[in-house]
């Protein structure tokens, strides 16, 4: 081998090793910079473990999940502002059945009820209100005031030319009228003047089958009254039963009285009483109206 032959191998094995040489120290250096990355990040010192974390097992028998805690408890502050203790139930409460079954509402009781003393203070029983007093209409109808009697008989007695053919007071007058008509007793309560109306009040008892009345305005010859004097006053309206108006009629049972009524608008205040009445109906069954028919009621005090 030549020499130049020995220098170009020396040379080429002094730069391999340079070249291993440089890798070397490349890869150490990258492996311990690696080295130090791994403990910065993945690492803690024990002595920091110990200050600032909490064993599994030791978590788990003394803490509870805030999820698991929603699912599973309620806060003591929502448990007294929500809910009530049984036993409280029991010493504070009721149950509703309970209440409804033994009480009555404060409110009920005042709308519909009334106190002892309250009944005592303001009523009467029906009893001996049927005892002992009489009803107004009754009384008006039935008696005079003994003033106006005396009133009455005098002017009978001195025969003033004021006064027309004004029948004494007699048994006439003061008693209830009654008229059978039809098979219908028509009994007169009283007629009440007040201020320009007169209104009659009757009660209308069916002797016979049920059958309808009608009072109307429209059928000739009209309910009207002639007073003392010979005026003239026809029907303004009528009520019968339930029904007001200028036409009215009520099914009347057998053996019932119904209460009906005839009011004569624009009437004298100075009329003395009723020398005629008259009440004209018709009467009705299924399929069929017959009338109109007319009762006659003569001689009548007007209360006022």
């Amino acid at each position: 081998m030549s020499l130049t032959e020995k220098l170009e191998k020396r040379v080429g094995w002094f730069v391999f090793g340079i070249i291993i040489f440089t890798l070397s120290t490349y890869y150490l250096f990258v492996g311990l910079s690696g080295l130090s990355i791994m403990r910065r990040d993945d690492f803690i010192a024990r002595a920091e473990v110990a200050d600032k974390y909490v064993k599994k097992e030791e978590v788990q028998a003394k803490w509870v999940l805030k999820q698991d805690l929603l699912g599973e408890y309620i806060s003591k502050t929502d448990v007294q502002r929500d809910y009530i203790l049984k036993s409280e139930i029991r010493e504070a409460y009721l149950p509703k059945v309970v209440v409804l079954s033994e009480y009555v509402a404060w409110t009920a009781v005042q709308s519909d009820y009334i106190t002892k003393t309250e009944l005592q203070a303001s009523y009467i029983s029906k009893s001996r209100v049927q005892t002992d007093y009489l009803l107004k209409v009754d009384v008006e109808t039935k008696y005079l005031p003994k003033s106006e009697c005396q009133a009455l008989a005098a002017k009978n007695e001195s025969g003033s030319k004021n006064t027309p053919n004004v029948p004494a007071v007699s048994s006439d007058y003061g008693k209830t009228h009654s008229v059978d008509e039809q098979d219908f007793k028509f009994q007169l309560k009283e007629c009440r003047l007040r201020t320009t109306t007169l209104t009659c009040e009757i009660t209308i008892a069916n002797e016979s089958a049920e059958r309808s009345v009608i009072f109307t305005k429209t059928h000739t010859p009209l309910s009207r009254f002639i007073d003392d004097t010979g005026r003239e006053f026809y029907a303004s309206d009528f009520e019968l039963g339930a029904m007001t108006g200028t036409r009215v009629y009520s099914e009347i049972p057998k053996d019932v009285p119904v209460r009906a009524s005839i009011a004569f608008r624009n009437v004298n205040s100075d009329v003395g009483y009723v020398r005629l009445l008259e009440i004209a109906f018709l009467v009705g069954k299924p399929g069929l109206v017959r009338g109109p028919f007319v009762v006659k009621i003569p001689d009548i005090l007007i209360a006022k």
